[in-house]
């Protein structure tokens, strides 16, 4: 497939290749080949390294080679998620959960790394050429999730969008969380089978960089919701629920399911219950009300003082950060008000597994 401007410009040329006259997968292969020239590991930028690397990312820019029209041999659609629906599951040991990492949505094909879409990530070619130097098997799709840190995902775009590749600072800390893979040879797969695959591919890879999302069986729905506020606790996303009899499905699919907070909405902190395990000593979460009185007027509500049929007036937020945890007295004080988020109602309206989303001064 040629190259088809969608503007004019003059020919541009790169170590003497005009690049208006490569294919695709010829231009990739060559930006490939400029990375590993001009980006060496523990190489310092020129100007003038800059200006040619630059050349050709400005070109695929230009020629919308970031989200070309790619035939169907290139193409390729990730499994979307549905958001969580307990009546489209039979039987809870038939699925597994794993924490959902609040990254760039990414997956690893032929020695590059690809959005959702299709598109060229460029920013994570150094990671690219890292895996098997970017020889991998031209049959197998690494899906997953490219990410720095929890609720980052502002951050990590920013990173990940930019037009150059990312600096050794970023290339130490970034990881590829692969999820799910795709063999163009048996595609029949079901998912046990898949994260088998998966485990056997980092193992060989063997980068620090390059993880593979642990998968628990689930034992029921107390279990699942148990980790679900955990994860919450520990500040992830939300998790993500998968059929371990499915086969990898392009598009979107109950057999993958995300649970995360949705709704948002503002209470009132009246009290403050204390951690366990490693939080003893600090807050453990935030007892609040969903009625909004004068600050001054707030009466502090003791968790020890709190009978078992009183507890459900109030609503107990997690989801808070280390730093709050040591510093809620100052910082979160009795009659302070906070955005939170959840992703249910009880039959009375009432927000569950609410988390806590930032103070409102």
């Amino acid at each position: 497939m040629k190259v088809v401007a969608k503007m004019n410009c003059s020919p541009i040329l790169v170590d003497g290749i005009e690049l208006s006259q490569l294919k695709v997968k010829e231009l990739r292969n060559l930006n490939i080949y400029l990375e590993s020239k001009y980006y060496a590991t523990g190489a310092t930028l020129t100007d003038k390294k800059l200006e040619l690397y630059g050349k050709i990312s400005t070109f695929m820019y230009e020629m919308d080679l970031l989200h070309v029209n790619l035939s169907d041999e290139w193409k390729f659609n990730v499994t979307l998620l549905h958001m969580y629906d307990p009546k489209r599951i039979d039987d809870f040991e038939n699925y597994t959960m794993s924490v959902k990492y609040d990254g760039f949505r990414a997956y690893y094909k032929n020695g590059s790394f690809f959005g959702r879409t299709n598109t060229i990530i460029l920013a994570a070619q150094p990671l690219a050429d890292l895996i098997f130097g970017g020889n991998f098997s031209t049959k197998i799709i690494l899906d997953g999730e490219l990410w720095f840190k929890e609720k980052s995902f502002e951050y990590t775009s920013s990173i990940l969008s930019a037009e150059k590749p990312i600096s050794n600072v970023a290339l130490d800390k970034i990881r590829f969380k692969i999820f799910d893979v795709y063999n163009h040879d048996d595609k029949d797969l079901n998912y046990e089978e898949r994260y088998s695959m998966i485990l056997h591919f980092v193992d060989i890879i063997n980068l620090k960089n390059v993880e593979a999302v642990i998968q628990y069986t689930i034992k029921s729905k107390k279990s699942l919701m148990n980790f679900y506020e955990k994860t919450l606790d520990g500040n992830g996303e939300g998790i993500v629920i998968r059929n371990k009899n499915a086969k990898y499905i392009q598009g979107r699919t109950f057999n993958v399911m995300k649970l995360k907070p949705l709704s948002r909405t503002v209470v009132q902190i009246v009290g403050y219950k204390g951690g366990q395990g490693k939080y003893a000593g600090l807050l453990g979460s935030f007892i609040t009300s969903t009625e909004l009185v004068d600050p001054h007027q707030v009466k502090e509500v003791k968790f020890s003082e709190l009978k078992t049929n009183t507890k459900t007036n109030y609503l107990f937020i997690s989801g808070i950060s280390d730093e709050i945890r040591e510093s809620y007295l100052t910082t979160h004080p009795i009659g302070a008000t906070i955005n939170i988020s959840f992703n249910d109602t009880t039959k009375n309206g009432k927000p569950k597994h609410a988390v806590y989303n930032g103070l409102i001064h």
